[in-house]
């Protein structure tokens, strides 16, 4: 009879054996016995005449004697018994303890590898932890059990894993288990081991969870409302949820750091804004935020918070060059660095290229000198202007421009629409100006940037139009007056006689307006791009505005704030580490940009090609994107072409990571009930709980070999008092 066997060792309903095969230790219980039978054999018998008297007193005390050892030799027996019933561990089995206890197991070990578990508590950091606890489950598994690892910061996986028989193999996966950048969830973990069990032929199957606990990392926050259930789990599937965080981290991070719209210029101080956030519980005051740059500290600012909230800390960086600017603003150390540290860059145009379409010789003459002739804002070659005609404004015309001007042309094809549209939704911008000549049928291209034709209006003879209002907060005017200047006066106005004037749109902001409410300069966002729009030609007759000193600063700001804004675009863009990223090739400059041949160097100069391709958007417009299949760590990535940086790009941790908020009980077991597991088969440990004794309970119920070795014990002392008084007999 094979005493391994379910109907062996379940001796009594409900209880089986984890050490069935020692029960062959029974038939030591057969030793006293005999022993016992081997004294009690039939001896010839001598009778002596003179002890007969003392037979009467033999009878009175062998019935004692005979009582005795009866009691002993259940005692041995029963000692043996107990002794070997403890070697066997009996256990009483659960709610979950079925026969098939002993049957081949399935087993998924889900780790937890995502940033959070890089913070520690007293036992280590939370991945130290979770390594220890795969480990205990891989001591756990006999020689017919499967198992798979799924690392969170490995998903999505191109195929389910396949569980291996191999113990040793299922630890070097779990000690080679690395912090990654990735955010990934619990939940997206739970649907790959669904894939992994559902092929599964084992009779047990069992899913393990170790995490810190993190809310965020078991589900994305926006999938905890109205989440639906989906049955992908069996109702034989247990679960084992261990995390390993007590209390939430009381964390600050960074959560984004911009620019606002501006000029970037040599010697021009910007504005840089850090949003910062109090992840934790308790309030914390004078919590430093510091702003650097070429390894420098330029500025710190203190913030105060209370738990949850956020607050802004602004800065003023001047740069003294030219070219790409990167820096860091960092938070004072707290328990979790990886969001204390967030990287940027922007690019300070050394010479702003342009590109001048009109067939009107006179606008041609007025806008190059006023975009090039050396003033207090630009020196000598710092413009370059490059001028086509209608015919020649293509793509190759235009690639290497960041700003497109548009004099007096009245008309386009359609693929020159095209172009320009994909020029400005691509990061680009453009500046119009309407010709002498217009009329009711002209700028019908200027449907293609949502904004319809407008219609000449003009003044009396006598009373010519003014200025009225004009926004000078407004980026563009900054540095063309003092700050007495912008307060104490308004901008002096040329006489307009005839304005192209266009139909009020909300898309559409008007910069300065006529005294009759005609926009005089305007301006559209359009997807990354702008479009920025004057009401009379850049030439004399409808208006005196190219003799007026308020042309060539109004004229050569306008062109610096579009071609800034590119810039400021590109540094606004959010990069995720861990993630796949698409750059727009609005983010590079210089003619290397062109080059088909491309590198992203990481923040450890790691360079990596860089693949491109068009994009058609839903207008039809296209946008040319650089790909690269992972950003490996946070912060400052360059592109670069040959030997020359042509765009730099700042890559983040997901801001999920550092939200602190532990999951409930509740919460935990959640995710794997909304996947089709049973309640009573989910188990959500304390972070101090055993896991391996968790396990076994579960398994095969609650032992029971310290009640029998206890009972072996109190026989053994019996033995030895009822045996002693004997030899004292």
């Amino acid at each position: 009879m094979n005493i391994s066997s379910p109907l062996f060792c379940h001796l009594f309903i409900g209880m089986t054996f984890l050490n069935p095969f020692v029960l062959f230790g029974l038939a030591a219980a057969a030793i006293p016995i005999l022993i016992h039978l081997l004294n009690k054999r039939k001896l010839r018998t001598i009778d002596f005449s003179t002890l007969a008297f003392l037979k009467e007193l033999q009878r009175s005390t062998m019935r004692r004697i005979t009582v005795r050892q009866w009691v002993l030799l259940a005692l041995r027996t029963l000692l043996i018994v107990m002794l070997v019933l403890a070697f066997a561990r009996p256990a009483l089995h659960g709610s979950i303890g079925t026969a098939g206890a002993h049957a081949a197991t399935s087993v998924v070990i889900i780790l937890d590898n995502t940033a959070s578990m890089a913070l520690s508590n007293e036992r280590g950091t939370h991945l130290d932890q979770a390594k220890e606890r795969a480990r205990q489950i891989a001591e756990l598994l006999e020689p017919q059990d499967d198992a798979a690892v799924i690392r969170l910061g490995d998903l999505p996986l191109p195929a389910p894993p396949v569980p291996v028989h191999d113990p040793a193999f299922t630890l070097r996966a779990i000690d080679g288990t690395l912090i990654s950048p990735r955010y990934r969830t619990v939940d997206d973990a739970l649907r790959t081991a669904a894939a992994v069990l559902a092929s599964s032929k084992n009779a047990n199957k069992e899913v393990y969870v170790l995490t810190d606990g993190q809310r965020s990392t078991l589900r994305r926050p926006d999938e905890w409302r109205d989440a639906p259930p989906e049955p992908l789990f069996g109702p034989d599937v247990r679960f084992f949820i261990a995390p390993s965080c007590v209390t939430p981290a009381e964390n600050w991070g960074i959560r984004s750091v911009t620019m606002p719209d501006g000029l970037l210029l040599p010697g021009k101080p910007v504005t840089v804004r850090a949003s910062v956030v109090n992840y934790g519980t308790r309030r914390t005051e004078n919590h430093i935020v510091t702003l650097s740059s070429g390894g420098t500290t330029l500025m710190q600012k203190s913030l105060s918070l209370d738990g949850g909230e956020s607050g802004t800390a602004e800065f003023t960086l001047t740069p003294e060059r030219a070219g790409f600017i990167s820096g860091e603003v960092t938070l004072e150390s707290d328990p979790f660095e990886a969001d204390d540290v967030r990287s940027f860059a922007f690019h300070v145009p050394e010479r702003l290229r342009i590109v001048l379409v009109t067939p009107d010789e006179t606008a041609a003459r007025y806008i190059t000198a006023a975009l090039t002739v050396p003033n207090t804002l630009s020196a000598a070659g710092a413009t370059e202007v490059r001028r086509l005609s209608v015919p020649q404004l293509t793509a190759a015309g235009i690639e290497d421009a960041g700003l497109v001007i548009l004099a007096g042309v009245p008309a386009l094809s359609e693929g020159q629409r095209t172009l320009l549209r994909s020029h400005v939704v691509a990061g680009g911008a453009m500046i119009f100006f309407p010709g002498q000549d217009s009329t009711a049928g002209t700028y019908r291209y200027l449907e293609s940037f949502g904004l319809p034709p407008g219609t000449a209006v003009q003044a009396p003879a006598d009373a010519p139009m003014r200025f009225g209002a004009a926004d000078l907060e407004f980026p563009l005017f900054r540095g063309m007056f003092d700050g007495a200047q912008r307060k104490e006066r308004a901008l002096e106005s040329p006489d307009i006689r005839t304005a192209y004037s266009l139909p009020a749109r909300k898309e559409m902001r008007t910069v300065i307006a006529l005294s009759n409410g005609v926009p005089f300069l305007w301006i559209r966002e359009l997807s990354r791009g702008r479009i920025l729009g004057f009401a009379v030609p850049a030439r004399p007759g409808w208006s005196d505005l190219t003799s007026a000193g308020l042309f060539v600063p109004l004229l050569y700001q306008s062109a610096l704030y579009l071609s800034s804004l590119a810039s400021l675009e590109a540094m606004s863009a959010s990069y995720t580490a861990g993630e796949p990223a698409e750059f727009p090739a609005s983010l590079l400059v210089g003619r290397g940009a062109l080059s088909p041949e491309l590198t992203l160097t990481d923040p450890e100069r790691r360079p990596a090609p860089l693949r491109s391709y068009a994009r058609t958007n839903g207008d039809g417009s296209i946008t040319r994107i650089l790909t690269a299949p992972e950003l490996p760590s946070p912060g400052l990535y360059r592109i670069v072409a040959g030997r020359d940086t042509v765009g730099m790009a700042a890559a983040t941790m997901d801001e999920r990571e550092s939200e602190s908020a532990l999951a409930s009980v509740s919460e935990s077991a959640s995710g794997a009930e909304r996947l089709g597991a049973l309640p009573a088969n989910v188990t959500v440990l304390a972070p101090d709980e055993p896991l391996a004794e968790s396990v076994r309970k579960s398994r095969y119920g609650t032992e029971l070999w310290r009640g029998f070795a206890l009972a072996a014990l109190l026989l053994g002392l019996a033995e030895m008092l009822i045996a002693r008084e004997r030899k004292n007999a």
